[in-house]
Protein backbone atom coordinates (compact mmCIF):
# COMPACT_ATOMS: atom_id res chain seq x y z
CA UNK A 1 0.00 0.00 0.00
CA UNK A 2 1.80 3.24 -1.11
CA UNK A 3 2.24 6.00 1.92
CA UNK A 4 0.71 9.21 2.49
CA UNK A 5 2.28 12.33 3.56
CA UNK A 6 1.60 16.01 3.39
CA UNK A 7 4.16 17.79 2.26
CA UNK A 8 4.98 21.16 3.38
CA UNK A 9 5.84 23.94 0.39
CA UNK A 10 6.77 27.30 0.93
CA UNK A 11 8.00 27.28 -2.73
CA UNK A 12 11.62 27.76 -1.58
CA UNK A 13 14.41 25.32 -2.91
CA UNK A 14 14.66 22.85 0.32
CA UNK A 15 10.84 22.52 0.06
CA UNK A 16 10.37 22.44 -3.88
CA UNK A 17 13.49 19.84 -3.50
CA UNK A 18 11.35 17.50 -0.98
CA UNK A 19 7.82 17.34 -2.96
CA UNK A 20 10.05 15.99 -5.52
CA UNK A 21 12.40 13.58 -3.92
CA UNK A 22 9.44 12.21 -2.23
CA UNK A 23 6.69 12.59 -5.18
CA UNK A 24 9.70 10.34 -7.57
CA UNK A 25 10.00 7.86 -5.38
CA UNK A 26 6.16 6.69 -5.52
CA UNK A 27 4.70 7.98 -2.08
CA UNK A 28 1.24 9.50 -2.50
CA UNK A 29 1.81 13.07 -1.61
CA UNK A 30 -0.98 16.09 -0.54
CA UNK A 31 0.86 19.18 -1.13
CA UNK A 32 0.27 21.93 2.25
CA UNK A 33 0.92 25.12 1.54
CA UNK A 34 0.44 28.68 3.75
CA UNK A 35 0.45 31.99 2.24
CA UNK A 36 1.42 34.55 5.07
CA UNK A 37 1.51 37.32 2.63
CA UNK A 38 4.45 38.94 4.82
CA UNK A 39 6.48 39.89 1.71
CA UNK A 40 6.01 40.82 -2.01
CA UNK A 41 7.05 37.46 -3.20
CA UNK A 42 4.12 35.70 -1.11
CA UNK A 43 2.38 34.58 -4.53
CA UNK A 44 5.35 34.18 -6.07
CA UNK A 45 6.02 31.11 -4.24
CA UNK A 46 2.54 30.22 -4.52
CA UNK A 47 2.43 30.01 -7.45
CA UNK A 48 5.61 28.35 -8.29
CA UNK A 49 3.85 25.79 -5.90
CA UNK A 50 0.74 25.72 -7.62
CA UNK A 51 2.44 24.82 -11.07
CA UNK A 52 4.44 21.98 -10.49
CA UNK A 53 1.47 20.31 -8.26
CA UNK A 54 -0.65 20.58 -11.35
CA UNK A 55 2.21 19.91 -13.44
CA UNK A 56 2.33 16.39 -11.76
CA UNK A 57 -0.89 15.75 -10.77
CA UNK A 58 0.00 16.54 -6.91
CA UNK A 59 -3.31 17.18 -4.83
CA UNK A 60 -2.27 20.69 -3.41
CA UNK A 61 -4.08 22.52 -0.42
CA UNK A 62 -3.90 26.48 0.34
CA UNK A 63 -4.51 28.27 3.38
CA UNK A 64 -4.13 31.76 3.81
CA UNK A 65 -2.74 32.96 7.17
CA UNK A 66 -5.85 35.09 8.88
CA UNK A 67 -4.85 34.41 12.43
CA UNK A 68 -4.77 37.31 15.21
CA UNK A 69 -0.66 38.34 16.05
CA UNK A 70 -0.70 40.25 19.35
CA UNK A 71 3.21 39.77 20.09
CA UNK A 72 5.13 36.87 18.12
CA UNK A 73 4.53 36.54 14.78
CA UNK A 74 6.43 33.82 14.46
CA UNK A 75 4.86 31.39 17.15
CA UNK A 76 1.78 32.40 15.66
CA UNK A 77 2.48 31.42 12.55
CA UNK A 78 3.52 28.16 13.56
CA UNK A 79 0.95 26.99 15.46
CA UNK A 80 -0.91 27.76 12.42
CA UNK A 81 0.47 26.12 9.81
CA UNK A 82 0.67 23.01 12.38
CA UNK A 83 -2.80 23.31 13.08
CA UNK A 84 -3.46 23.22 9.32
CA UNK A 85 -1.37 20.20 8.40
CA UNK A 86 -3.07 18.66 11.10
CA UNK A 87 -6.29 19.06 9.79
CA UNK A 88 -5.04 18.05 6.24
CA UNK A 89 -3.27 14.91 7.90
CA UNK A 90 -6.96 13.70 9.45
CA UNK A 91 -8.71 14.66 6.51
CA UNK A 92 -6.56 12.87 4.05
CA UNK A 93 -5.83 9.49 6.84
CA UNK A 94 -1.82 10.33 6.15
CA UNK A 95 0.74 9.03 8.14
CA UNK A 96 2.11 12.72 8.96
CA UNK A 97 3.65 15.83 7.68
CA UNK A 98 7.43 15.79 6.05
CA UNK A 99 9.11 18.74 6.43
CA UNK A 100 12.17 20.37 4.47
CA UNK A 101 14.80 20.83 7.29
CA UNK A 102 17.92 20.43 6.23
CA UNK A 103 21.77 19.73 7.70
CA UNK A 104 22.07 23.59 8.03
CA UNK A 105 18.74 23.92 10.10
CA UNK A 106 19.84 21.03 12.51
CA UNK A 107 23.16 23.14 12.96
CA UNK A 108 21.56 26.71 13.40
CA UNK A 109 19.13 24.78 16.24
CA UNK A 110 21.98 22.86 18.01
CA UNK A 111 23.14 26.62 18.49
CA UNK A 112 20.50 28.41 19.08
CA UNK A 113 19.81 25.42 21.71
CA UNK A 114 23.73 25.91 23.31
CA UNK A 115 23.60 29.67 23.53
CA UNK A 116 19.79 29.73 25.45
CA UNK A 117 20.89 26.55 27.42
CA UNK A 118 17.94 25.40 26.42
CA UNK A 119 17.05 21.65 27.43
CA UNK A 120 15.14 19.97 24.84
CA UNK A 121 14.33 16.07 23.84
CA UNK A 122 16.89 16.06 21.31
CA UNK A 123 19.82 17.68 20.29
CA UNK A 124 19.40 19.89 17.18
CA UNK A 125 16.31 18.12 15.03
CA UNK A 126 15.15 15.00 15.00
CA UNK A 127 14.34 13.16 11.53
CA UNK A 128 11.09 11.95 13.52
CA UNK A 129 9.18 13.75 15.85
CA UNK A 130 5.38 14.42 17.03
CA UNK A 131 4.09 17.82 17.03
CA UNK A 132 1.19 19.18 17.69
CA UNK A 133 0.27 15.36 17.86
CA UNK A 134 0.94 14.92 14.42
CA UNK A 135 4.04 12.63 12.91
CA UNK A 136 6.25 15.00 11.68
CA UNK A 137 8.97 13.55 8.92
CA UNK A 138 12.01 15.36 7.88
CA UNK A 139 13.46 13.16 5.54
CA UNK A 140 16.86 15.84 4.05
CA UNK A 141 18.39 16.59 7.45
CA UNK A 142 21.71 15.00 5.98
CA UNK A 143 21.91 17.62 3.15
CA UNK A 144 23.26 20.98 2.94
CA UNK A 145 21.50 23.74 1.73
CA UNK A 146 24.51 23.95 -1.01
CA UNK A 147 23.52 20.29 -2.06
CA UNK A 148 19.66 21.42 -2.21
CA UNK A 149 20.08 23.97 -4.21
CA UNK A 150 22.31 22.16 -6.68
CA UNK A 151 19.55 20.10 -6.58
CA UNK A 152 17.14 21.65 -8.19
CA UNK A 153 19.26 23.29 -10.45
CA UNK A 154 20.37 20.28 -12.24
CA UNK A 155 16.48 18.90 -12.29
CA UNK A 156 15.41 22.45 -13.63
CA UNK A 157 12.85 22.88 -10.38
CA UNK A 158 11.86 26.03 -9.95
CA UNK A 159 12.19 27.87 -6.43
CA UNK A 160 11.71 31.30 -4.60
CA UNK A 161 14.16 32.83 -2.25
CA UNK A 162 12.83 34.20 0.74
CA UNK A 163 14.65 37.54 1.20
CA UNK A 164 13.57 37.62 5.05
CA UNK A 165 16.27 34.79 5.54
CA UNK A 166 18.54 37.46 4.03
CA UNK A 167 17.34 40.37 7.20
CA UNK A 168 19.17 39.65 10.72
CA UNK A 169 15.71 40.53 12.33
CA UNK A 170 15.77 37.51 13.80
CA UNK A 171 18.05 35.47 16.42
CA UNK A 172 17.83 31.87 13.75
CA UNK A 173 19.06 34.45 10.88
CA UNK A 174 21.68 36.27 13.09
CA UNK A 175 23.17 32.48 13.70
CA UNK A 176 23.10 31.61 9.76
CA UNK A 177 24.94 34.81 9.56
CA UNK A 178 27.49 33.72 12.08
CA UNK A 179 27.91 30.25 10.66
CA UNK A 180 28.22 31.57 7.08
CA UNK A 181 31.84 33.37 8.56
CA UNK A 182 32.82 30.25 9.42
CA UNK A 183 35.64 28.57 7.47
CA UNK A 184 34.54 25.02 5.88
CA UNK A 185 37.18 22.92 8.39
CA UNK A 186 35.35 25.23 11.33
CA UNK A 187 32.02 23.80 10.35
CA UNK A 188 32.98 20.59 9.61
CA UNK A 189 34.22 20.24 13.07
CA UNK A 190 30.88 21.41 14.70
CA UNK A 191 29.37 19.40 12.67
CA UNK A 192 31.01 16.61 14.20
CA UNK A 193 30.53 17.77 17.52
CA UNK A 194 26.83 18.48 16.98
CA UNK A 195 26.67 14.70 15.95
CA UNK A 196 28.55 13.30 19.30
CA UNK A 197 26.08 15.30 21.14
CA UNK A 198 23.31 13.43 19.73
CA UNK A 199 24.58 10.36 19.92
CA UNK A 200 25.16 10.82 23.75
CA UNK A 201 21.89 12.37 24.17
CA UNK A 202 20.50 9.35 22.53
CA UNK A 203 21.63 7.14 25.19
CA UNK A 204 20.56 9.46 27.40
CA UNK A 205 16.58 9.44 26.66
CA UNK A 206 16.68 5.30 26.14
CA UNK A 207 17.68 5.56 29.43
CA UNK A 208 14.83 7.86 30.56
CA UNK A 209 12.20 5.43 28.78
CA UNK A 210 13.62 2.42 30.48
CA UNK A 211 12.72 4.17 33.72
CA UNK A 212 9.87 5.67 32.59
CA UNK A 213 8.44 2.65 30.95
CA UNK A 214 5.97 1.21 33.34
CA UNK A 215 4.94 4.53 34.59
CA UNK A 216 1.45 5.27 34.01
CA UNK A 217 -0.78 7.93 35.23
CA UNK A 218 -0.32 7.57 39.36
CA UNK A 219 3.53 7.71 40.01
CA UNK A 220 5.52 8.22 43.93
CA UNK A 221 6.46 11.37 44.31
CA UNK A 222 9.82 10.45 45.26
CA UNK A 223 9.96 8.87 41.81
CA UNK A 224 9.62 11.72 39.98
CA UNK A 225 13.47 12.33 40.21
CA UNK A 226 14.33 15.10 37.93
CA UNK A 227 13.07 17.91 35.21
CA UNK A 228 13.94 15.39 32.18
CA UNK A 229 12.01 12.58 34.13
CA UNK A 230 8.62 14.91 34.03
CA UNK A 231 9.28 15.76 30.51
CA UNK A 232 9.71 12.70 29.05
CA UNK A 233 6.64 11.04 31.26
CA UNK A 234 4.50 14.00 30.35
CA UNK A 235 5.22 13.47 27.00
CA UNK A 236 4.95 10.18 26.60
CA UNK A 237 1.54 9.78 28.42
CA UNK A 238 0.78 12.47 25.30
CA UNK A 239 0.34 15.92 27.31
CA UNK A 240 1.33 18.85 24.81
CA UNK A 241 4.46 20.08 26.79
CA UNK A 242 6.49 21.29 23.90
CA UNK A 243 6.63 24.91 24.62
CA UNK A 244 7.39 24.34 28.39
CA UNK A 245 10.17 25.95 29.71
CA UNK A 246 12.39 24.52 32.03
CA UNK A 247 11.56 27.23 34.67
CA UNK A 248 8.37 25.93 34.74
CA UNK A 249 9.17 22.28 34.67
CA UNK A 250 11.53 23.17 37.53
CA UNK A 251 8.86 25.27 39.70
CA UNK A 252 6.57 22.07 38.82
CA UNK A 253 8.90 19.52 40.55
CA UNK A 254 9.66 21.82 43.66
CA UNK A 255 5.87 21.85 44.11
CA UNK A 256 5.78 18.29 43.75
CA UNK A 257 8.06 17.45 46.57
CA UNK A 258 5.89 19.17 48.93
CA UNK A 259 3.24 17.19 48.08
CA UNK A 260 1.54 19.90 46.12
CA UNK A 261 0.92 21.91 42.95
CA UNK A 262 -2.36 22.04 40.11
CA UNK A 263 -1.28 22.49 36.74
CA UNK A 264 -3.21 22.73 33.54
CA UNK A 265 -2.16 21.90 29.94
CA UNK A 266 -5.03 22.09 27.75
CA UNK A 267 -7.47 19.59 28.98
CA UNK A 268 -5.19 17.34 31.09
CA UNK A 269 -4.37 18.21 34.37
CA UNK A 270 -1.05 17.18 36.62
CA UNK A 271 -1.43 17.59 40.40
CA UNK A 272 0.51 16.05 43.30
CA UNK A 273 -1.86 14.59 46.13
CA UNK A 274 -1.23 11.74 49.23
CA UNK A 275 2.67 11.01 48.17
CA UNK A 276 1.76 10.90 44.40
CA UNK A 277 1.99 12.92 41.26
CA UNK A 278 -1.48 12.34 39.21
CA UNK A 279 -2.39 12.58 35.42
CA UNK A 280 -5.24 12.81 33.34
CA UNK A 281 -7.63 14.05 30.87
CA UNK A 282 -10.63 16.18 31.92
CA UNK A 283 -13.56 14.99 30.56
CA UNK A 284 -16.37 17.39 29.96
CA UNK A 285 -19.82 16.08 30.33
CA UNK A 286 -23.18 17.11 30.14
CA UNK A 287 -26.20 14.75 28.72
CA UNK A 288 -29.43 15.45 28.83
CA UNK A 289 -31.79 11.86 28.53
CA UNK A 290 -35.80 12.14 28.67
CA UNK A 291 -35.95 8.47 28.83
CA UNK A 292 -32.97 5.64 30.32
CA UNK A 293 -32.27 4.09 27.24
CA UNK A 294 -29.48 1.59 27.47
CA UNK A 295 -26.22 1.99 25.57
CA UNK A 296 -22.97 3.73 26.20
CA UNK A 297 -22.48 7.18 26.32
CA UNK A 298 -19.76 9.82 27.10
CA UNK A 299 -17.67 8.09 29.52
CA UNK A 300 -20.90 6.02 31.27
CA UNK A 301 -23.20 3.29 30.18
CA UNK A 302 -26.70 2.88 31.09
CA UNK A 303 -27.83 -0.78 31.53
CA UNK A 304 -30.10 -3.36 33.07
CA UNK A 305 -27.93 -5.21 35.29
CA UNK A 306 -24.89 -4.17 37.16
CA UNK A 307 -23.82 -4.07 40.91
CA UNK A 308 -26.08 -2.57 43.74
CA UNK A 309 -23.69 0.42 43.89
CA UNK A 310 -24.21 1.23 40.48
CA UNK A 311 -27.78 0.73 40.72
CA UNK A 312 -31.09 2.84 41.08
CA UNK A 313 -34.52 3.49 40.38
CA UNK A 314 -36.22 6.32 38.34
CA UNK A 315 -39.33 7.67 38.27
CA UNK A 316 -41.38 9.29 35.43
CA UNK A 317 -41.21 12.72 37.47
CA UNK A 318 -37.00 12.70 37.62
CA UNK A 319 -36.88 13.26 33.90
CA UNK A 320 -35.24 14.68 32.42
CA UNK A 321 -32.16 13.71 33.90
CA UNK A 322 -28.41 15.13 33.25
CA UNK A 323 -25.41 13.61 33.38
CA UNK A 324 -23.02 15.86 34.15
CA UNK A 325 -19.61 16.39 35.88
CA UNK A 326 -19.59 16.53 39.63
CA UNK A 327 -19.26 21.07 41.18
CA UNK A 328 -17.83 21.90 44.25
CA UNK A 329 -21.06 22.23 46.81
CA UNK A 330 -22.76 18.83 44.95
CA UNK A 331 -24.39 17.10 47.74
CA UNK A 332 -26.34 13.87 48.09
CA UNK A 333 -28.90 12.63 50.80
CA UNK A 334 -27.57 9.03 51.30
CA UNK A 335 -29.08 6.50 53.83
CA UNK A 336 -26.81 7.56 56.57
CA UNK A 337 -27.30 11.47 55.98
CA UNK A 338 -26.48 14.12 53.52
CA UNK A 339 -22.94 13.79 51.73
CA UNK A 340 -20.88 16.66 50.65
CA UNK A 341 -19.61 15.74 47.73
CA UNK A 342 -16.23 17.70 48.39
CA UNK A 343 -16.24 15.46 51.79
CA UNK A 344 -16.89 12.25 50.70
CA UNK A 345 -13.61 12.86 48.30
CA UNK A 346 -11.31 13.93 50.68
CA UNK A 347 -12.73 10.75 52.89
CA UNK A 348 -11.71 8.16 49.84
CA UNK A 349 -8.32 10.54 48.90
CA UNK A 350 -9.72 10.75 45.37
CA UNK A 351 -7.44 12.60 43.22
CA UNK A 352 -8.04 15.23 41.86
CA UNK A 353 -8.58 14.41 38.22
CA UNK A 354 -11.11 11.48 39.33
CA UNK A 355 -12.49 14.81 41.82
CA UNK A 356 -13.38 16.91 38.28
CA UNK A 357 -14.26 13.78 36.08
CA UNK A 358 -16.52 12.58 38.72
CA UNK A 359 -20.07 11.71 36.79
CA UNK A 360 -23.39 12.78 39.15
CA UNK A 361 -27.08 12.32 37.98
CA UNK A 362 -29.64 15.35 38.30
CA UNK A 363 -32.86 15.22 38.11
CA UNK A 364 -35.73 17.70 36.90
CA UNK A 365 -35.79 19.29 40.60
CA UNK A 366 -32.12 20.04 40.13
CA UNK A 367 -31.58 17.23 42.84
CA UNK A 368 -28.32 14.94 42.44
CA UNK A 369 -29.77 11.23 42.65
CA UNK A 370 -26.98 9.01 41.86
CA UNK A 371 -22.69 9.74 42.19
CA UNK A 372 -20.84 7.44 40.30
CA UNK A 373 -18.59 5.39 42.98
CA UNK A 374 -21.20 6.11 45.49
CA UNK A 375 -24.73 5.16 44.34
CA UNK A 376 -28.06 6.62 44.26
CA UNK A 377 -29.99 8.76 47.34
CA UNK A 378 -32.10 7.31 49.77
CA UNK A 379 -35.19 8.32 47.55
CA UNK A 380 -33.74 6.15 44.74
CA UNK A 381 -32.89 3.14 46.37
CA UNK A 382 -34.30 -0.21 46.44
CA UNK A 383 -33.47 -3.73 46.58
CA UNK A 384 -34.29 -4.89 43.12
CA UNK A 385 -33.32 -2.18 40.82
CA UNK A 386 -33.13 -2.22 37.25
CA UNK A 387 -31.48 0.94 36.10
CA UNK A 388 -27.55 0.71 36.25
CA UNK A 389 -24.84 3.49 35.49
CA UNK A 390 -21.62 1.99 34.68
CA UNK A 391 -18.35 4.26 34.39
CA UNK A 392 -16.64 2.73 31.10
Amino acid sequence: MTETWVVAVSGGPDSMMLLDVLHNKGIQCIAAHVNYHKRNTSDRDMNIVKAYAEKHNIPLRVKHFDAEVRDNFQTAARVFRYQFFRDIVKESNAIGVAVAHHLDDDVETYIFQKERNMKSDSIGLNERQHIENTEVWRPLLSLSKKEIVEYCENNKIQFGIDESNLELDYTRNKIRHTLSMLSNKEYKDLITEMYKEKAEHEKYVTDLGKTVEDWGTKVPIDTVESTDLLRYWLRKQGVPIHETSERHLEEMLKAFQKNKGVYEFDEWIVNAQYGYVFLGKLQNVYDTHTSFELGDYHGYRFSNKGLKIQGLVLEEKDFPIVVRNARKNDKIKMRYGTKLLSRHFIDRKIPLIERKNCLVIENSLKQIVFVVGLGSDIHHYANNMNNFVIEL
